[in-house]
C-alpha cells in the first residue's frame, strides 16, 4: 500500500533539509532572481516546521584548500570559474542568505560536495533521530537537490521534494528533475500541501 503524503511528513519521523542557500551560490542580482525567488515559501515552511517541532538541517556547502579536490579545481577552471569563489570558507559567500537563521535546536551540517552523505555522518545523524523521510529544499534543482534525493532513496529514506522551495522552480530543468523524482526517487509536493498535513487537513 502506498504511503500517503501525511504519513511521509509526520513530524515524528521526518526532517526538513535546506540545501546550499548561501550568498555565494545566489548572489544578489539586478536582473533575474536567484535563490531569493523561493525564500518567501521557504520561510513559511520553516515556520510551519518549527510549529510542529519538525527537525531542520541547514546544509552549508563549504570549500577550502583542505577539502577541494584536484578534479574540482580543474573542472571549475575548465568552465571559467575561480574555484575559490562562491562557498569558500571564511568568505561572505559561505553565509546563508538573509533571513535564513538557524535556531539553537537546528543542525548546521557542513558538506564539501553535492551531497552531504559523501564525506560526513549524514546517514548516522538521520538514523540516530529515527528519520524515515527527508523533505528536500534549496538549490540547485539539478545539482544538490537531485543528488541528495538519489542518495537518500538508495539509503532507504522516503524522499519528498518540496516543489515550490527548490531553485530554479520553473523551466525545462525543473520539469525534468520533478518528473524524474516522481518516477524513480519519491514524490513531490508543495509547501502548502505539506503544511496542510501538519495542520491535520491533509
Amino acid at each position: 500500500m502506498a504511503i500517503s503524503l501525511k504519513e511521509r511528513v509526520n513530524p515524528k519521523q521526518a526532517v526538513l533539509v535546506i540545501l546550499d542557500m548561501q550568498k555565494g551560490s545566489w548572489p544578489a542580482k539586478a536582473g533575474p532572481v536567484g535563490g531569493e525567488e523561493i525564500l518567501t515559501k521557504l520561510f513559511s515552511l520553516i515556520k510551519g516546521a518549527r510549529a510542529v517541532q519538525l527537525p531542520i538541517i541547514f546544509v552549508r556547502n563549504t570549500h577550502s584548500e583542505w577539502t577541494t579536490t584536484k578534479s574540482r579545481k580543474e573542472q571549475t577552471t575548465h568552465v571559467g570559474v575561480d574555484y575559490r569563489t562562491r562557498y569558500w570558507e571564511g568568505t561572505p559567500g559561505n553565509d546563508f542568505l538573509e533571513g535564513l537563521n538557524p535556531g539553537p535546536e537546528d543542525l548546521i551540517f557542513i558538506k564539501h560536495s553535492y551531497s552531504p552523505y559523501a564525506h560526513g555522518p549524514m546517514d548516522l545523524i538521520l538514523r540516530s533521530r529515527g528519520i524515515q523521510t527527508v523533505l528536500l529544499t534549496g538549490g540547485s534543482t539539478l545539482g544538490a537537490v537531485e543528488t541528495v534525493a538519489k542518495d537518500s532513496m538508495v539509503r532507504g529514506y522516503n524522499v519528498v521534494v518540496v516543489d515550490d522551495c527548490v531553485h530554479p522552480r520553473s523551466g525545462a530543468i525543473y520539469k525534468m528533475v520533478i518528473d524524474y523524482v516522481n518516477r524513480h526517487l519519491g514524490i513531490t509536493a508543495s509547501s502548502e500541501e505539506i503544511m496542510s498535513c501538519w495542520r491535520g487537513n491533509g
